[in-house]
């Protein structure tokens, strides 16, 4: 029966393996980052009183590759003096007479100027029955209009400034749209003008701005719609991206609402983003090693860069010049930092991927084949009905793609492989037997990674639109479980309660102790860590490319290592530190559960920690054998006198 099963485990990995050799191949061939800035701080610069050439320029040979362009506004084209803006406070000390006509009114007033009519037009278009001509003038003798609503209605998106995007193309640019979630029916034009830039210009990629993506239901009074008409603003939408061959950028932490659904319906056209502020107080090492970190770790493809601080500039802490300077050169060193695998240019989506029925059914073999081999150390029922239940579970995902079967699956293979891969080395004949039991440890943690991996296969996955769901599960179920199978396995262990407590015992719970709270205290995204260790791991990474997990090699493995040796030797209760030793095993299979990192990456950092801890591990058994030597030779003497 277990000659059985592991044959049908193995020929169930196996048979994955296009897959596995598949998306690692997608990652390797999407190589291209790009670096975009917003368009908004050119015109920062510039306002401050440097030529547009000069910043252009400066950017251009820093390495930027394309400006971030927004749709023109009330308060742009305020700016740009295309309208001449009044609220109403201003409208009424210039026309007192009025002041009792709008004296309820909620809004505020614009006028033409002289060489902008078509744009005025396409103004009062975007805005609808918003928006009504007065019979008041300005002092320049131009019609005023009253445009109903709060200070939002001067951030409505109007209409993208072709001029000024034909000007950024002719220098070099590319050029990624943005757009908010503020388009009506009333300024719908700008959908068919975005198809228009796209077809002329190549203006593919989509950024949306603010916490909702277009085609959400707006907040009052701005939107009255219902549900239905939410669902069908968003298909509208996405089907028109999907059609036009649009890809949207995902901001890396900032989770706009609505956005899933873009993700999977444009399927594998979304590039991840990660956005830096470098006037957010920090030193510009940290913008780059983010940023190279970002690409070479977590599939980001486009570095948003916002350049510009007015409020630096007014604090007079940088000049316009130096401001310019620097950004150049932060970006210029996140060019240099980011490996030489990768090279600079318009990014491109990840090629699509996907598995047949026939993949997904291997993957459940293999789960029900592997949790047939754990449960039959406990009991034979037992086991017959865990393989019964995977199966049925298994198929009813291939069959019918439930999702939440396939995360179900992932997380129930995280919790025991790590227990497997443990739990095969409670007996250890000799120092042979101690590196094959290693060996096995790490192939079949690597092959739960592989599971894993295959069971959330696609491109929701790849870019994050998707994840693996218990992380924190994960961190705690296989300690629990390893506990209970050694329990399990030495029912004597009951006795040793009631015996007095011997030195290497109080030894080996020490170490035990102290393990589990340092993973305890390093679990999780917001675990604190020393200056003196993020040295270290700068230090690691640009020797290594990729540093290991600490949990792994300073931890897990050395534990684990030193387990096995104990066992060897003969010590009862040396199977106690398997405890700890899970805790290596399972940091293995979450690295393989970020499925957002290229798989070759992990792999290394995989490899790193295993070679690393069985150094470790080697010379802890060292170190262990002359504090023996010690004790027998200085203490126990005098101990027994």
């Amino acid at each position: 029966m277990k000659k059985l099963l592991l044959i049908v485990f193995v020929l169930g990995v196996l048979a994955t393996a296009p897959f596995i050799y598949e998306r690692f191949s997608v990652e390797q061939a999407n190589d291209t980052y790009e670096v975009v800035v917003p368009e908004l701080h050119l015109q920062g610069f510039e306002n401050w009183g440097l030529e547009e050439q000069q910043v252009m320029d400066h950017l251009k040979n820093a390495g930027v590759h394309a400006f971030a362009v927004e749709p023109e506004t009330i308060d742009s084209l305020a700016n740009s003096l295309a309208l001449v803006y009044y609220d109403k406070h201003a409208f009424v000390q210039e026309h007192p007479d009025a002041a009792l006509e709008f004296q309820n009114a909620t809004g505020f007033f614009i006028a033409p100027t002289e060489g902008n009519d078509g744009l005025f037009e396409q103004t009062i278009a975007a805005f609808g029955p918003n928006i009504q001509q007065t019979t008041y003038t300005n002092e320049d003798g131009q019609p005023l209009y009253f445009i109903e609503g709060g200070q939002w209605q001067t951030e409505k998106p109007i209409t993208y400034n072709m001029e000024r995007i034909d000007q950024l193309k002719s220098e070099g640019f590319g050029i990624v749209l943005r757009i908010s979630n503020a388009v009506d029916e009333y300024n719908n034009d700008l959908i068919d003008q975005m198809a228009q830039i796209r077809e002329t210009y190549g203006a593919d990629q989509v950024l949306f701005t603010g916490e909702k993506v277009l085609g959400m239901p707006k907040q009052q009074p701005v939107y009255n719609g219902d549900d239905s008409q939410k669902e069908d603003e968003l298909e509208r939408y996405t089907d028109f991206f999907k059609e036009q061959g649009f890809s949207v950028l995902q901001i890396e932490f900032y989770d706009q609402e609505g956005f899933q659904t873009y993700g999977y319906e444009l399927g594998n056209r979304v590039l991840r983003l990660h956005s830096l502020d470098l006037y957010d107080n920090r030193p510009p090492e940290s913008y780059i090693e983010r940023a190279a970190r970002g690409v070479k770790e977590r599939n980001m493809r486009v570095l948003f860069v916002n350049m510009f601080d007015a409020g630096k500039l007014e604090a007079g802490s940088l000049t316009p010049e130096g401001m310019l300077q620097n950004s150049a050169n932060t970006i210029r060193g996140i060019h240099q930092a980011i490996p030489d695998q990768f090279e600079h240019g318009k990014a491109q989506p990840f090629a699509e991927i996907s598995q047949p029925i026939w993949a997904k059914l291997a993957t459940v073999l293999a789960i029900a084949a592997l949790t047939g081999l754990l449960l039959l150390e406990l009991n034979k029922t037992l086991a017959y009905i865990g393989i019964a239940g995977i199966v049925l579970g298994g198929a009813a995902w291939a069959v019918l793609d439930i999702g939440l079967i396939a995360k179900a699956l992932a997380l129930f293979v995280g919790m025991i492989v790590p227990v497997a891969a443990v739990g095969q080395a409670l007996n250890v004949k000799d120092k042979k037997d101690l590196i094959l039991r290693y060996v096995i440890a790490a192939g079949l943690a690597l092959a739960g990674s592989w599971i894993i991996v295959v069971l959330l296969y696609g491109n929701e996955f790849l870019v994050k639109i998707d994840e693996f769901r218990g992380v924190k599960i994960l961190y705690v179920a296989p300690i629990v479980l390893i506990a209970l199978y050694l329990l399990f396995k030495n029912r004597s262990w009951f006795g040793y309660f009631k015996e007095p407590v011997r030195y290497y015992q109080v030894v080996i719970l020490v170490v035990i102790a102290a393990a589990l709270s340092y993973y305890l205290m390093r679990s999780g995204n917001s675990a604190s860590v020393s200056g003196i260790e993020l040295q270290i791991r700068a230090a690691l990474e640009s020797l290594l490319y990729v540093r290991p997990r600490t949990k792994e090699f300073l931890i897990g493995y050395p534990i684990f290592i030193f387990a096995m040796y104990l066992v060897m030797k003969g010590h009862r209760l040396a199977n106690v530190l398997y405890i700890g030793a899970v805790i290596g095993f399972m940091s293995l299979v979450n690295t393989f559960t970020h499925l957002h990192i290229p798989l070759g990456l992990s792999f290394l950092r995989v490899v790193y920690g295993l070679v690393f801890g069985l150094l470790i591990g080697l010379a802890l058994i060292y170190v262990w054998k002359l504090a023996v030597k010690g004790y027998k030779r200085f203490l126990l003497p005098r101990w027994n006198r």
